[in-house]
């Protein structure tokens, strides 16, 4: 025989106060709510009729059947409130299935944002609406971003933004400061290092096209395993020969693109060996000056990344990571304005799987000399220690490689690669942990100066700007959660968002908005928020200005383009008590976000 439950409505009839800002205590009553207070919640939208993606919550902490107390949830914008109770008729039942959560009518509800306030919304669709309370002539900062990419990450997104004031209210139009059309122009970093973009991004979707086909079944070439050039443990050979990638529009799984050097050792230590280019002259490059650079790596360089990400891989068995340093690396790029600092080949970590004539089957990096004939002595100078940081950021690579590749891939596997962005922002990072911030600094600083022309995820698009989004990304989760996530991320079998999704416990829509707020609030003192201050850098000394859109708004309405996840700011002053209708469109589709922070 089936029985039929009957479950009780619920409905609201008023909520007191009508107005209160995110954390304020508010009283619901009506009919209908759960006797448990925690089985109900409490949801404000901005959109109407709620809108999933509109919603944030918070859970009562006392109550009846008829009376909610709880709290403003965090983020809200003014809009409507209900409540959901999630039944207690099943509880108890044996082999019950999940209670249902049974809403309430809407009522109209106002959050008042107090200084520092952020509030967040994250749409589902291109076309919403919104209201903003303001208690006094306040500055606001609205920040927009979309977080879908089209056809590829180069996509750019429209949108049309407008403020009214709120039919009935009192009050005159925003005053807005700034303009749009004056972004500025993508500029060189402010640094002496003209980096090559796209090396790295070539050489890994090489290496990850070839692990693929391994995975299904073909392109796997058959070498009998390839002898290392330094093999086990002992003395290390004064001389020995290494093959080095010379061609930079070649493949790097092609012999032809590689020509073989004699290195000469300079420095063996604990952990490390450094080699040089025998051809290298005593003026590019002094046998202190690698000595030097060999012991930086091996008494430094080598345990902080080893404890903030893990241990490196020993294929040969020596215990050691060796180093060359050769004017090929300086004769990489086509361009002879642009230089490669260094770099990490997965091939060399690979060698029963790729031509011997590609690996060196050892752990290996390889970096440039630092020729004063580029710069002059002041570059040289500064590029010795730009190798170092170098050294650093490909070191995290290396690791990286091992668990993903090589333990957690069986050794050959591209299952578990992470997505370019991230492994690039962790070894930004390692320059970070090891005291090289400079270059980090100056790439930073063009992200800075024109936030919405770059995207965080990047996938397709290597440049100096995105990398200056990453690193502040990754040094934000950092602060926020502590550094031994680095380790969290890097020994990780999921990628990219769902990666830092998983390490943070948080979703990547809501980190992204509080990291946006971040780079304007932290270090003003105007929220003493640790969501929203950075702990271990100063972004108001050491960085440039965060540029925010302003005189743009002709009164009522802009619009503008962005990048997806590049964020754009809009500064605007508002009238005394005021309701002001916010309406964004999106007018190339996508998944627009909206944060607004009270400023003042």
């Amino acid at each position: 025989k089936e029985t039929s439950i009957e479950l009780d409505s619920v409905s609201i009839t008023s909520v007191e106060p009508a107005s209160a800002a995110s954390g304020d205590t508010i009283v619901i009553t009506g009919v209908g709510f759960n006797p448990t207070a925690s089985s109900n919640t409490i949801i404000v939208s901005p959109c109407e009729n709620g809108g999933g993606a509109c919603m944030r919550v918070s859970v009562p902490f006392e109550g009846s059947a008829t009376e909610l107390r709880g709290l403003v949830p965090d983020g809200s914008f003014t809009g409507n409130l209900r409540v959901e109770n999630s039944s207690a008729i099943l509880e108890g039942l044996l082999l019950s299935p999940q209670a249902p959560s049974i809403p309430s009518n809407w009522l109209p509800f106002g959050v008042s944002l107090n200084e520092g306030d952020v509030a967040k919304v994250f749409f589902g669709g291109t076309a919403y609406d919104y209201t903003i309370e303001t208690e006094g002539a306040d500055d606001y900062l609205l920040i927009l971003f979309n977080s879908v990419a089209f056809f590829d990450d180069n996509f750019i997104h429209n949108y049309h933004v407008s403020l009214d004031v709120a039919a009935g209210a009192v009050g005159g139009e925003p005053a807005v400061d700034g303009d749009e059309e004056s972004k500025k122009e993508q500029e060189e970093p402010e640094q002496t290092m003209p980096y090559y973009e796209g090396f790295e991004i070539k050489v890994w979707k090489e290496i990850e096209e070839y692990l693929k086909g391994i995975e299904s079944g073909g392109g796997q070439i058959e070498t009998g395993g390839a002898r290392p050039v330094i093999f086990g443990p002992g003395e290390a050979p004064q001389t020995a020969d290494f093959n080095v990638y010379t061609d930079i529009e070649g493949s790097v799984l092609d012999p032809a693109s590689f020509t073989v050097v004699t290195g000469e050792l300079k420095y063996e230590g604990t952990h490390t060996l450094l080699y040089v280019d025998e051809r290298t002259s005593q003026a590019i490059l002094s046998d202190a000056e690698a000595e030097e650079i060999g012991q930086t790596f091996d008494m430094s360089i080598y345990g902080i990344d080893r404890d903030a990400f893990g241990n490196e891989s020993d294929i040969n068995g020596d215990g050691k990571v060796a180093i060359l340093m050769t004017e090929e690396v300086n004769n990489l790029p086509e361009d002879p304005g642009s230089i490669i600092l260094g770099f990490f080949m997965p091939n060399d970590l690979l060698p029963n799987y790729v031509s011997p004539g590609v690996t060196n089957g050892m752990e290996i990096f390889y970096t440039m000399v630092p020729d004063p004939a580029i710069g002059g002595a002041d570059w040289r100078a500064r590029s010795i220690v730009s190798i170092k940081g170098t050294l650093a950021h490909e070191f995290q690579h290396m690791i990286m490689f091992n668990y993903r590749i090589l333990i957690y891939g069986s050794g050959y596997l591209g299952t578990y690669q992470e997505e370019l962005w991230m492994n690039e922002a962790l070894s930004h990072i390692a320059e970070d942990l090891n005291g090289y911030d400079l270059d980090n600094i100056a790439r930073s600083n063009l992200f800075l100066d024109n936030p919405g022309n770059t995207k965080l995820t990047f996938l397709d698009d290597d440049n100096l700007p995105n990398r200056g989004a990453v690193y502040l990304f990754l040094r934000y989760l950092g602060d926020r959660f502590g550094e031994s996530i680095y380790r969290s991320l890097v020994q990780s079998r999921k990628a990219g968002v769902e990666n830092t999704e998983a390490a943070t416990g948080s979703s990547f829509l809501e980190l992204f908005a509080d990291w946006s707020a971040a780079r304007y609030l932290s270090g003003r003192g105007i929220t003493s928020d640790p969501r929203f201050n950075y702990s271990s850098i100063d972004l108001q000394s050491d960085f440039d200005p965060l540029y925010m859109i302003q005189n743009n708004m002709s009164i009522y309405e802009m619009d503008g383009t962005m990048k997806p996840m590049g964020p754009d700011y809009i500064l605007f002053n508002a009238s005394s008590q005021v309701l002001y209708d916010v309406s964004i469109m999106a007018l190339s589709g996508g998944s627009m976000h909206a944060v607004i922070i009270r400023l003042d």
